[in-house]
């Protein structure tokens, strides 16, 4: 299970424990979709073989980027470009 903590991130919650996965500092503009952009981006994710942190990771990137812009999506970025404004920001 997977909570969505706003802008502090999100909670992976599996048999083996649990896990708090830290969000991405941004100035928001508007926050339209970007729970649809974190599902979304967190099934992304883990169809291309992230482990649930990682995914967990990439999703709360993909809803940072959304509410950067006005719009529902129009502050995403492609996957690559995604891992790559993830990894200017910290370890990844």
């Amino acid at each position: 299970m997977v909570v969505k903590l706003g802008s502090k991130g999100c909670a992976v919650f599996e048999s083996a424990g649990e896990e708090y996965v830290p969000g991405f500092q941004v100035d928001a503009v508007d926050s339209t979709g970007a729970g649809d952009c974190f599902v979304g981006a967190f099934l992304v994710g883990l169809r291309r073989g992230m482990d649930l942190a990682g995914a967990a990771r990439f999703a709360n990137a993909a809803g940072a980027l959304s509410v950067g812009r006005l719009g529902a999506v129009t502050g995403l970025l492609s996957i690559e470009e995604t891992l790559a404004w993830m990894r200017e920001r910290s370890l990844f």
